[in-house]
């Protein structure tokens, strides 16, 4: 029975390890879709802050909104908890798919509209956009990745292929867009209503790169219809379910046999009891004694045998028949306990020793993407402004290059980790995070500004640190993978909580507070 069940699984290995490159083509396609709506609203601020009416305050309004969307992962969350059985992956992600491309083709028609509220234009269509694609991508992490646990584990990889390109395709787009900083505007015109601008002369305009994005949503659509069809990718599925449900009859065959292993010990133990009754009645329990204990007091290393634990409550009113036997069993039994008393106190320290290291790890993790996703973000026109809008703009495409792969990265040297690596790289992104903060402040005159020099200065910075925060974030992230399944729920948490933190702290500075101050002129 063994040889055959080792057979059937081989076959189902084999035919696993066999890959279906249309099958991971459709993946990578559709699992695009999950943030390159985003992220091409984000890669083109540097031209939108210079044509809506909020300004160089646009990109914290969208910070705000995109922290709107985990509404969705947290009304999907419940469904599941209370109706497991009735959730389907399948028509959720259609439906998704469906509200990407609808909303990416009124995003590439109607960005630029605005509607008047309390005598100030607002940029209301843009924000409604802006929240959907949210709600899209914080949707894809609960129901791209279950519905993909169907699949071989291998074309779970175009999972974050597709995710890494969400980010490389807009960043790409806006390199060719570029942009040339023009002549230097006067005093007397304000950036922040885009009246007089000459800063900015685009190869292609940001309704172009909305139109492709539509046109890419469009096709991650039907890949996704076409994965969910294709005769190949059914037979991979069930494939898949042929081997899960092989590994469910073996795991019901392993667990039988080490419940009838449990149970033959546990006779062993009552029959071992049973005999220690009885030599007592008969006056004999100080022998067995001896032998239980006394052929191990000479010998340091040895552990007292746990079947004595058995004996010891019977044989309590035979100790004094034999003095030597009996002071021999007390020592041992003493040194045993004390062994024992020991080795729990390790495991203890040991057990909190794990506890501090992963609370520092989700502590660290945190504070990244308060940083990352919540602060950084928000003041990033503030930051790079000063230093011409071309600086602004090889900045952003600059980070949306970067960020996928630095991830990439991060995993390539994941067999270098350590705490230690994640506190140095920690530390150095608070460097690069302050000298950031510090030019946003000091907006509109911070150190170099107007310079090229400057100029490459903060695209450095801003390229150093998205590495630092990603390789933290990213290291952080698996060395928690190391402790199960409850710490990846407790970095996921962290991950919301932290990203919204930052970006509600920041957004009364720049609102209310106004603790960052907008360019007069063009720069």
């Amino acid at each position: 029975m063994n040889e055959n069940m080792k057979d059937e699984d081989d076959d189902v290995l084999q035919h696993r390890s066999k890959i279906s490159w249309l099958t991971f083509f459709l993946v990578c396609i559709f699992s695009m879709s999950s943030w390159i709506g985003t992220n091409s609203i984000w890669v083109e601020t540097p031209l939108l802050v210079t044509r809506t009416p909020n300004g160089l305050k646009l990109p914290a309004v969208l910070t705000i909104i995109s922290h709107l969307g985990t509404i969705g992962p947290a009304c999907y969350g419940l469904a599941y908890y209370y109706y497991p059985k009735k959730i389907n992956e399948a028509p959720f992600i259609y439906l998704l798919l469906i509200i990407a491309v609808i909303n990416s083709l009124a995003l590439a028609i109607l960005w630029n509209k605005t509607f008047t509220m309390s005598t100030f234009d607002h940029s209301i269509i843009l924000y409604i956009i802006a929240f959907f694609f949210s709600f899209v991508g914080c949707m894809s992490i609960v129901t791209f990745l279950p519905y993909m646990a169907d699949y071989p584990e291998i074309y779970i990889t175009g999972i974050f292929i597709g995710d890494g390109l969400s980010s490389l395709i807009p960043g790409t787009a806006i390199l060719i867009q570029d942009i040339t900083d023009g002549p230097k505007c006067h005093h007397h015109l304000n950036i922040s209503h885009g009246n007089g601008s000459t800063a900015d002369s685009p190869t292609f305009s940001p309704d172009a790169l909305f139109f492709v994005v539509f046109a890419l949503l469009l096709i991650s659509l039907i890949s996704f219809t076409l994965l969910d069809h294709l005769p190949s990718s059914v037979r991979i599925y069930n494939r898949k379910i042929q081997g899960n449900l092989f590994r469910m009859q073996r795991d019901d065959f392993n667990q039988a046999e080490i419940q009838h292993q449990t149970k033959n010990e546990a006779n062993a133990s009552t029959d071992t009891q049973m005999e220690c009754s009885e030599s007592e009645e008969d006056g004999h329990c100080s022998s067995m004694k001896s032998r239980l204990f006394t052929s191990h007091i000479d010998d340091e290393h040895s552990t007292t045998p746990k079947i004595a634990k058995f004996c010891l409550p019977f044989c309590e009113n035979t100790i004094d028949t034999d003095s030597g036997v009996s002071e021999r069993i007390r020592l041992d039994q003493d040194a045993f306990r004390t062994d024992d008393n020991q080795s729990n106190k390790t495991m203890e320290w040991v057990d909190q020793a794990d506890r501090q290291r992963y609370t520092i790890l989700l502590l660290t993790e945190g504070w990244a993407f308060c940083i990352s996703n919540g602060v950084l973000p928000s003041i990033q026109p503030f930051s790079c402004i000063p230093y011409g809008i071309r600086a602004y703009h090889r900045t952003v495409a600059s980070v949306a290059l970067t960020y996928p792969l630095s991830s990439v990265l991060a995993v390539l040297l994941f067999k270098y980790r350590s705490m230690t690596a994640v506190f140095y790289a920690s530390t150095l992104s608070r460097a690069t995070g302050i000298f950031i903060i510090t030019t946003a402040v000091m907006s509109p005159y911070p150190p170099l500004h107007n310079t090229a020099q400057g100029a490459i200065l903060i695209v450095s910075i801003w390229i150093i640190n998205t590495i630092l925060v990603t390789y933290t974030k990213v290291t952080a992230c698996l060395l928690l993978r190391e402790k199960g399944r409850v710490t990846l729920v407790w970095s996921g948490i962290v991950m919301v909580i932290g990203s919204c933190i930052g970006s509600f702290c920041i957004f009364p500075l720049i609102f209310t507070y106004h603790l960052f101050e907008e360019p007069v002129g063009c720069y």
